[in-house]
Protein backbone atom coordinates (compact mmCIF):
# COMPACT_ATOMS: atom_id res chain seq x y z
CA UNK A 1 0.00 0.00 0.00
CA UNK A 2 3.32 2.29 0.66
CA UNK A 3 3.90 2.11 -2.82
CA UNK A 4 0.27 3.47 -4.07
CA UNK A 5 1.34 6.82 -2.50
CA UNK A 6 5.20 7.02 -2.56
CA UNK A 7 7.35 8.54 0.09
CA UNK A 8 8.48 11.80 -2.15
CA UNK A 9 4.58 12.19 -3.02
CA UNK A 10 3.62 11.82 0.70
CA UNK A 11 6.59 14.23 1.53
CA UNK A 12 5.28 17.40 -1.05
CA UNK A 13 1.58 16.91 0.65
CA UNK A 14 2.67 16.81 4.16
CA UNK A 15 4.16 20.19 3.63
CA UNK A 16 1.28 21.46 1.81
CA UNK A 17 -0.91 20.23 4.62
CA UNK A 18 1.29 21.17 7.28
CA UNK A 19 1.40 24.53 6.18
CA UNK A 20 -1.88 25.04 5.80
CA UNK A 21 -2.77 23.85 9.74
CA UNK A 22 0.40 26.31 10.88
CA UNK A 23 -1.72 28.74 9.28
CA UNK A 24 -4.78 28.06 11.63
CA UNK A 25 -2.58 27.55 14.60
CA UNK A 26 -0.58 31.38 14.07
CA UNK A 27 -4.33 32.73 14.18
CA UNK A 28 -5.22 30.83 17.70
CA UNK A 29 -1.64 31.35 18.62
CA UNK A 30 -2.05 35.58 18.22
CA UNK A 31 -5.63 35.56 19.52
CA UNK A 32 -4.33 33.41 22.56
CA UNK A 33 -1.42 35.40 23.55
CA UNK A 34 -3.52 38.56 23.21
CA UNK A 35 -6.22 36.81 25.35
CA UNK A 36 -3.60 35.78 28.04
CA UNK A 37 -1.08 38.79 27.93
CA UNK A 38 -3.99 41.32 28.06
CA UNK A 39 -7.43 39.94 28.98
CA UNK A 40 -6.71 37.16 31.30
CA UNK A 41 -8.20 37.52 34.89
CA UNK A 42 -6.64 33.98 36.38
CA UNK A 43 -4.13 34.17 39.19
CA UNK A 44 -0.37 34.97 38.32
CA UNK A 45 1.06 31.59 38.35
CA UNK A 46 -1.33 30.09 36.01
CA UNK A 47 -0.75 32.80 33.50
CA UNK A 48 2.66 32.41 33.59
CA UNK A 49 2.27 28.30 33.43
CA UNK A 50 -0.26 28.76 30.30
CA UNK A 51 2.06 31.38 28.43
CA UNK A 52 5.32 29.38 28.82
CA UNK A 53 3.22 26.52 27.44
CA UNK A 54 1.71 28.13 24.69
CA UNK A 55 5.57 29.31 23.60
CA UNK A 56 7.20 26.04 23.56
CA UNK A 57 4.10 24.59 21.86
CA UNK A 58 4.91 27.44 19.07
CA UNK A 59 8.59 27.08 19.17
CA UNK A 60 7.73 23.33 18.15
CA UNK A 61 5.08 23.68 15.81
CA UNK A 62 7.60 26.48 13.82
CA UNK A 63 10.25 24.41 14.24
CA UNK A 64 8.44 21.19 12.66
CA UNK A 65 7.35 22.87 9.50
CA UNK A 66 10.66 24.19 8.85
CA UNK A 67 12.58 21.03 8.92
CA UNK A 68 10.19 19.47 6.70
CA UNK A 69 10.81 22.35 4.44
CA UNK A 70 14.54 21.57 4.64
CA UNK A 71 13.82 17.88 4.32
CA UNK A 72 11.74 18.60 1.03
CA UNK A 73 14.93 21.02 -0.13
CA UNK A 74 17.50 18.59 0.80
CA UNK A 75 15.71 15.70 -1.56
CA UNK A 76 14.46 17.26 -4.35
CA UNK A 77 17.48 20.30 -4.86
CA UNK A 78 20.30 19.67 -2.93
CA UNK A 79 19.94 15.91 -3.16
CA UNK A 80 22.28 13.86 -6.28
CA UNK A 81 23.37 10.26 -4.86
CA UNK A 82 21.85 7.65 -5.41
CA UNK A 83 17.92 6.88 -5.58
CA UNK A 84 17.40 10.52 -5.77
CA UNK A 85 14.51 12.17 -3.62
CA UNK A 86 13.39 8.72 -1.97
CA UNK A 87 16.95 7.71 -1.01
CA UNK A 88 17.00 10.80 0.81
CA UNK A 89 13.82 10.55 2.72
CA UNK A 90 14.53 6.51 3.28
CA UNK A 91 17.77 7.88 5.21
CA UNK A 92 15.69 7.80 8.67
CA UNK A 93 19.10 8.35 10.56
CA UNK A 94 19.59 11.54 8.71
CA UNK A 95 19.27 14.40 11.54
CA UNK A 96 16.20 16.21 10.03
CA UNK A 97 14.29 12.73 9.92
CA UNK A 98 15.25 12.02 13.45
CA UNK A 99 15.06 16.20 14.92
CA UNK A 100 11.45 15.28 13.06
CA UNK A 101 11.07 12.49 15.12
CA UNK A 102 12.12 14.48 18.74
CA UNK A 103 10.06 17.20 17.53
CA UNK A 104 6.80 15.27 17.19
CA UNK A 105 7.30 13.39 20.94
CA UNK A 106 8.26 17.18 22.98
CA UNK A 107 4.91 18.38 20.95
CA UNK A 108 2.45 15.04 22.51
CA UNK A 109 4.85 15.16 25.83
CA UNK A 110 3.66 19.17 26.39
CA UNK A 111 0.17 18.69 25.09
CA UNK A 112 0.00 15.59 27.78
CA UNK A 113 1.59 17.15 30.47
CA UNK A 114 -0.63 19.83 30.21
CA UNK A 115 -3.71 17.82 30.74
CA UNK A 116 -2.24 16.18 33.66
CA UNK A 117 -1.81 19.94 35.04
CA UNK A 118 -5.38 20.60 34.05
CA UNK A 119 -6.64 17.81 36.02
CA UNK A 120 -4.42 18.77 38.89
CA UNK A 121 -6.35 22.41 38.79
CA UNK A 122 -10.00 20.88 38.82
CA UNK A 123 -9.44 18.49 41.10
CA UNK A 124 -8.70 21.37 43.62
CA UNK A 125 -4.69 20.54 43.34
CA UNK A 126 -5.15 16.60 45.03
CA UNK A 127 -1.95 14.93 43.28
CA UNK A 128 -3.87 11.51 44.46
CA UNK A 129 -6.08 11.74 41.23
CA UNK A 130 -3.62 12.26 38.83
CA UNK A 131 -1.05 10.25 40.21
CA UNK A 132 -2.09 7.21 37.26
CA UNK A 133 -1.67 9.72 34.55
CA UNK A 134 1.43 11.00 35.64
CA UNK A 135 2.63 7.19 35.76
CA UNK A 136 1.36 7.07 31.70
CA UNK A 137 3.20 9.99 31.09
CA UNK A 138 6.56 9.45 32.12
CA UNK A 139 5.80 5.61 30.52
CA UNK A 140 5.65 7.48 27.46
CA UNK A 141 8.10 9.57 27.81
CA UNK A 142 10.80 6.81 27.79
CA UNK A 143 9.61 5.07 25.16
CA UNK A 144 10.12 7.97 23.05
CA UNK A 145 13.27 8.18 23.95
CA UNK A 146 13.66 4.61 22.91
CA UNK A 147 12.42 5.98 19.18
CA UNK A 148 14.74 8.49 19.20
CA UNK A 149 17.70 6.84 19.93
CA UNK A 150 16.50 3.81 17.55
CA UNK A 151 16.33 6.70 14.94
CA UNK A 152 19.45 8.45 15.58
CA UNK A 153 21.56 4.93 15.76
CA UNK A 154 19.79 2.98 12.66
CA UNK A 155 21.87 4.38 9.86
CA UNK A 156 19.94 2.41 7.36
CA UNK A 157 17.52 2.67 4.53
CA UNK A 158 13.78 2.51 6.45
CA UNK A 159 10.94 4.35 7.41
CA UNK A 160 8.89 4.57 10.31
CA UNK A 161 7.47 1.29 9.59
CA UNK A 162 10.73 0.07 9.89
CA UNK A 163 10.49 -3.44 12.70
CA UNK A 164 13.12 -1.94 15.08
CA UNK A 165 10.98 0.72 15.83
CA UNK A 166 7.53 -0.72 15.11
CA UNK A 167 6.96 -1.53 18.97
CA UNK A 168 8.06 1.73 20.25
CA UNK A 169 5.91 3.46 17.92
CA UNK A 170 2.83 1.65 18.31
CA UNK A 171 3.33 2.24 22.28
CA UNK A 172 3.80 5.57 21.93
CA UNK A 173 0.83 6.14 20.39
CA UNK A 174 -1.32 3.88 22.26
CA UNK A 175 -0.34 5.61 25.69
CA UNK A 176 -1.13 8.94 23.90
CA UNK A 177 -4.11 7.96 23.63
CA UNK A 178 -5.41 6.39 26.53
CA UNK A 179 -3.98 8.98 28.63
CA UNK A 180 -5.86 12.00 26.46
CA UNK A 181 -8.83 10.37 26.62
CA UNK A 182 -8.68 9.04 30.67
CA UNK A 183 -7.84 13.01 31.47
CA UNK A 184 -10.33 14.32 29.29
CA UNK A 185 -12.86 12.14 30.51
CA UNK A 186 -11.95 12.73 34.27
CA UNK A 187 -12.33 16.71 33.44
CA UNK A 188 -15.55 16.58 31.94
CA UNK A 189 -16.75 13.65 34.65
CA UNK A 190 -15.46 16.92 37.76
CA UNK A 191 -17.14 19.56 36.10
CA UNK A 192 -20.51 17.49 35.60
CA UNK A 193 -20.60 16.52 39.11
CA UNK A 194 -20.30 20.34 40.05
CA UNK A 195 -22.86 20.97 37.58
CA UNK A 196 -25.60 18.43 38.91
CA UNK A 197 -24.59 19.65 42.82
CA UNK A 198 -25.21 22.95 41.72
CA UNK A 199 -28.45 22.38 40.75
CA UNK A 200 -29.53 20.25 43.19
CA UNK A 201 -28.51 23.25 45.57
CA UNK A 202 -29.91 26.03 43.59
CA UNK A 203 -33.21 23.87 41.85
CA UNK A 204 -35.10 27.55 40.50
CA UNK A 205 -34.86 27.53 36.79
CA UNK A 206 -33.17 31.12 36.71
CA UNK A 207 -30.08 29.99 37.85
CA UNK A 208 -30.03 27.91 34.98
CA UNK A 209 -26.98 30.33 33.18
CA UNK A 210 -24.82 28.99 35.57
CA UNK A 211 -25.16 25.48 35.23
CA UNK A 212 -25.76 26.29 31.10
CA UNK A 213 -21.96 27.71 31.73
CA UNK A 214 -20.83 24.66 33.23
CA UNK A 215 -22.28 22.55 30.66
CA UNK A 216 -20.34 24.91 28.09
CA UNK A 217 -17.54 23.95 29.55
CA UNK A 218 -17.91 20.38 28.87
CA UNK A 219 -17.91 20.80 25.70
CA UNK A 220 -15.14 23.06 25.18
CA UNK A 221 -13.09 20.44 26.62
CA UNK A 222 -14.87 17.64 24.94
CA UNK A 223 -14.37 19.17 21.55
CA UNK A 224 -10.75 20.15 22.19
CA UNK A 225 -10.10 16.66 23.64
CA UNK A 226 -11.38 14.98 20.58
CA UNK A 227 -9.42 17.13 17.81
CA UNK A 228 -6.50 15.99 19.59
CA UNK A 229 -7.47 12.25 20.06
CA UNK A 230 -9.07 11.76 16.31
CA UNK A 231 -5.45 13.19 15.00
CA UNK A 232 -4.25 10.10 17.23
CA UNK A 233 -6.40 8.00 16.09
CA UNK A 234 -6.08 8.43 12.10
CA UNK A 235 -2.59 8.42 12.49
CA UNK A 236 -2.39 5.15 14.13
CA UNK A 237 -4.32 3.44 11.58
CA UNK A 238 -2.26 5.01 8.61
CA UNK A 239 0.83 3.85 10.44
CA UNK A 240 -0.48 0.13 11.15
CA UNK A 241 -1.47 0.25 7.47
CA UNK A 242 1.43 1.16 6.68
CA UNK A 243 0.37 3.61 4.62
CA UNK A 244 2.96 6.82 3.57
CA UNK A 245 0.10 9.38 4.60
CA UNK A 246 1.19 8.75 8.36
CA UNK A 247 3.97 11.42 7.13
CA UNK A 248 1.35 13.98 6.56
CA UNK A 249 -0.87 13.41 9.28
CA UNK A 250 1.68 13.26 12.26
CA UNK A 251 2.54 16.44 11.15
CA UNK A 252 -0.32 17.75 10.97
CA UNK A 253 -0.99 16.53 15.01
CA UNK A 254 1.64 18.54 15.92
CA UNK A 255 -0.46 21.74 14.64
CA UNK A 256 -3.39 20.70 16.30
CA UNK A 257 -1.85 19.92 19.41
CA UNK A 258 -1.41 24.04 19.53
CA UNK A 259 -4.65 24.17 18.09
CA UNK A 260 -6.52 22.38 20.24
CA UNK A 261 -4.68 23.83 23.63
CA UNK A 262 -5.38 27.32 22.26
CA UNK A 263 -9.02 27.37 21.67
CA UNK A 264 -9.56 26.31 24.84
CA UNK A 265 -8.42 29.92 26.53
CA UNK A 266 -9.86 31.69 23.24
CA UNK A 267 -13.00 30.35 23.76
CA UNK A 268 -13.62 30.81 27.51
CA UNK A 269 -12.55 34.16 27.09
CA UNK A 270 -15.32 34.98 24.51
CA UNK A 271 -18.12 33.96 27.00
CA UNK A 272 -17.86 30.11 25.85
CA UNK A 273 -17.52 28.72 29.43
CA UNK A 274 -18.51 29.85 32.77
CA UNK A 275 -16.90 33.07 33.62
CA UNK A 276 -18.71 35.43 35.76
CA UNK A 277 -17.73 38.80 37.27
CA UNK A 278 -18.64 40.10 40.40
CA UNK A 279 -18.59 44.27 39.51
CA UNK A 280 -17.55 46.60 42.67
CA UNK A 281 -20.37 48.92 42.48
CA UNK A 282 -23.48 46.13 42.89
CA UNK A 283 -24.01 43.16 44.29
CA UNK A 284 -25.42 41.57 41.92
CA UNK A 285 -23.68 38.26 40.46
CA UNK A 286 -23.89 37.99 36.42
CA UNK A 287 -22.89 35.21 34.79
CA UNK A 288 -21.27 35.71 31.41
CA UNK A 289 -24.09 35.63 28.45
CA UNK A 290 -26.51 36.51 30.98
CA UNK A 291 -27.74 39.77 31.94
CA UNK A 292 -29.13 38.88 35.06
CA UNK A 293 -29.20 36.13 37.79
CA UNK A 294 -31.61 35.20 40.42
CA UNK A 295 -28.45 35.53 43.40
CA UNK A 296 -26.90 37.54 44.79
CA UNK A 297 -23.66 38.21 47.49
CA UNK A 298 -24.61 39.74 50.57
CA UNK A 299 -24.07 39.80 54.37
CA UNK A 300 -25.84 36.94 56.52
CA UNK A 301 -28.54 38.62 58.51
CA UNK A 302 -31.24 37.10 60.96
CA UNK A 303 -33.88 36.67 58.16
CA UNK A 304 -33.23 33.57 56.78
CA UNK A 305 -34.10 30.30 58.10
CA UNK A 306 -31.54 28.59 57.01
CA UNK A 307 -27.82 28.59 56.10
CA UNK A 308 -26.12 25.88 53.81
CA UNK A 309 -22.36 25.50 53.73
CA UNK A 310 -20.97 24.87 50.34
CA UNK A 311 -17.68 24.36 48.64
CA UNK A 312 -16.80 27.14 46.19
CA UNK A 313 -15.61 24.65 43.85
CA UNK A 314 -19.25 22.94 44.53
CA UNK A 315 -21.37 25.93 43.07
CA UNK A 316 -19.50 26.99 40.17
CA UNK A 317 -15.88 25.67 39.87
CA UNK A 318 -14.04 28.09 41.58
CA UNK A 319 -10.74 30.02 39.28
CA UNK A 320 -9.69 26.95 37.22
CA UNK A 321 -8.18 26.97 33.51
CA UNK A 322 -11.69 25.95 32.08
CA UNK A 323 -14.32 27.09 34.31
CA UNK A 324 -13.23 31.02 36.36
CA UNK A 325 -15.42 32.41 38.40
CA UNK A 326 -14.66 34.95 40.51
CA UNK A 327 -16.41 35.57 43.43
CA UNK A 328 -17.07 38.87 45.32
CA UNK A 329 -16.66 39.51 48.39
CA UNK A 330 -15.39 42.56 50.90
CA UNK A 331 -12.63 42.88 53.56
CA UNK A 332 -14.58 43.00 56.36
CA UNK A 333 -17.11 40.02 55.50
CA UNK A 334 -14.32 37.36 54.13
CA UNK A 335 -17.23 34.58 54.24
CA UNK A 336 -19.45 34.82 50.95
CA UNK A 337 -23.15 33.90 50.67
CA UNK A 338 -25.21 33.54 48.15
CA UNK A 339 -29.00 34.19 48.67
CA UNK A 340 -31.67 32.31 46.19
CA UNK A 341 -34.53 33.93 44.97
CA UNK A 342 -36.99 31.41 47.73
CA UNK A 343 -34.68 32.78 50.71
CA UNK A 344 -32.40 30.42 51.64
CA UNK A 345 -28.78 31.68 52.65
CA UNK A 346 -26.02 29.74 51.05
CA UNK A 347 -22.15 29.72 52.51
CA UNK A 348 -19.63 29.68 50.00
CA UNK A 349 -16.47 28.30 51.73
CA UNK A 350 -13.23 29.99 49.17
CA UNK A 351 -11.20 27.08 47.74
CA UNK A 352 -7.56 28.20 47.40
CA UNK A 353 -6.43 26.45 43.96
Amino acid sequence: MADKFPIDVAQIVALFLESMFYGLYLVSFGMCMYTMLLKSRSRHRQRTVFVVVALLLFIFATLDVALLLRHVLDAFVWYHGPGGAIGEFSDISYWVNAMKTVNYVAQTSIADGMLIYRCYIVYGGNWLVPVPLCILWIAGMIVEAFTCYIEFTLHSDAFLNAGQLTPFITSTLSITLVLNLIATSMIVYKIWSIERRSRAIFTMSSVASGTDGLRRAMRIIIESGLMYSVGVIVFFIVYLANNNAQYGVSDCVVQIIGISFNLIIIRIDQGKSVESTYPPHTNQMTSAGSRSSAFRFTRPTGTHSSITDVDERDVVGGNHPIAMVSFGGTSSSPDKYCESASGTLVKVHPVAV
